[in-house]
């Protein structure tokens, strides 16, 4: 009986004594242990609030810039710097807020004598960082793409600008009184843009302009392209071998290396009775707004529909299916595979060399990805609200990424993107900003 009772109070003396060397894990209600010092390691990180678990609310503290800051996603693009006021004690401009408790899956701290608790959520699984190519812009930026020596090109009112690679230095390239808005690099190099009805090609030694197509004749498949118009042109793209597709109103028309014909390879002559089909027997059966192109190595085509809240892919067998989006406006689906996710007006898309594909998601002012390797989609920048821009070297789900435009990938796996102004269609800053994987 003497040896259980000795073994009872060891064990107990034992667990006593662990529980002391345990750093930050006092009750929140014992006032006599209050916390000696943070640990900002475990204080790094994702917390949601215990009363309100919702991501949007999320708080986010990070210890590897500009020493500890706090990140409130529901305060638009309040960043607000904290620095200790003790070791146990933050402080901001909004006061002091004591630690009460800090473990690794629960903070507690004191605000207006009321303490808030908040627990650990895992961070994304590819957590992107984010950061500001060009601060602010003269003209409001419509399109975008990158060369393979990773120069940028943006479209733009009046013309057309060069970013030289690693580098915020930007010229005009071209002036274009009609307003240039898709363009795209084709395979030796050149550049290809639309600008009112005419498409038109820059030498990328000379910068010499070469009109491709010019109105004055009539909109007609099936013949050179020469011999036809374009209605109104929206957007293009090149693949590989140098073909040229073109968002011309409601349809996709492809201008054909080999042969030099035109000719309509996506959307319905017409639209009566037409409803949402994910998987039409014809490209030429659907009813779709296409907004936005890519095309990956493959030469498989990536088109954004507004109207349907979706993203197609087409190949040039002439099969075309959903690959992101039910049809339905919204935002759900992270972490489920694309079909079963919901966009709320996709306006822009690209493909990195892996075949990922990277959605902006302007009614949600978000970026999300379509990974290749099992077809799910996540949120990669923003947290779904129409708030400003959000800070550079941070943690890009966490940014605000108010009036979302066009993106594209780079060489490098960078992906670029477009921010007009702080709200959706607002005034502000208009910027072009870069998403970089945080390895």
């Amino acid at each position: 009986m003497l040896k259980k009772n000795s073994l009872l109070i060891l064990l107990t003396l034992a667990f006593v004594s662990c529980k002391k060397q345990i750093p930050n894990t006092i009750d929140p209600d014992d006032k006599t242990k209050p916390i000696i010092k943070i640990d900002t390691n475990i204080l790094s990180g994702y917390w949601i609030g215990v009363k309100n678990p919702n991501t949007s609310k999320a708080i986010y503290f990070d210890a590897n810039h500009s020493g500890l800051a706090l990140w409130n996603g529901t305060a638009g693009d309040a960043l607000i710097n904290w620095r200790f006021s003790n070791d146990s004690t933050l402080q901001s401009l909004g006061g002091l807020f004591p630690l009460k408790k800090l473990t690794r899956d629960s903070l507690v701290f004191e605000v207006d004598k009321k303490i808030s608790r908040y627990f650990r959520v895992a961070t994304p699984s590819t957590p992107y960082l984010i950061s500001t190519i060009i601060p602010s812009m003269e003209y409001s930026p419509n399109s975008l793409t990158s060369d393979s020596e990773g120069n940028i090109y943006i479209t733009q009112t009046f013309g057309i600008l060069k970013v030289l690679k690693n580098t915020s230095n930007s010229s005009r390239w071209v002036d274009d009184i009609l307003n240039p808005l898709g363009l795209a690099i084709d395979p030796s190099g050149d550049l290809l843009y639309c600008a009112g009805s005419y498409l038109k090609k820059v030498d990328k030694l000379s910068k010499a302009v070469t009109t491709l197509m010019s109105p004055g004749k009539p909109v007609i498949d099936n013949v050179p392209y020469k011999e036809s118009s374009l209605g109104n042109p929206k957007e293009i793209a090149v693949d590989h071998e140098g073909n040229i597709y073109v968002v011309d109103e409601a349809r996709v028309r492809m201008i054909e290396k080999k042969t030099g014909m035109i000719k309509t390879i996506i959307g319905a002559k017409d639209y009566t009775g037409q409803k949402f089909n994910p998987s039409p027997i014809s490209a030429l059966d659907i009813w779709l707004a296409p907004t936005k192109l890519s095309v990956d190595k493959d030469a498989n085509l990536y088109i954004c529909d507004g109207i349907n809240n979706c993203i197609w892919k087409y190949n040039l067998d002439g099969k075309i299916r959903v690959i992101a989006g039910d049809g339905k406006q919204g935002y759900s689906g992270d972490g489920d595979i694309g079909t079963n996710a919901q966009l709320n007006y996709p306006s822009g898309v690209a493909v990195d060399d892996l075949g990922n594909v990277f959605i902006s998601d302007i009614g949600n002012a978000v970026i999300r990805k379509l990974s290749s390797s099992d077809n799910k989609i996540s949120t990669i920048a923003g947290y779904g609200k129409q708030t400003g821009h959000g800070p550079d070297y941070y943690n890009a789900r966490i940014s605000g990424l108010g009036g979302l435009g066009s993106l594209a990938a780079k060489a490098n796996g960078d992906i670029i993107f477009i921010q007009n102004g702080g709200l959706l269609f607002g005034a502000g800053p208009k910027k072009i900003r870069k998403l970089t994987l945080n390895n």
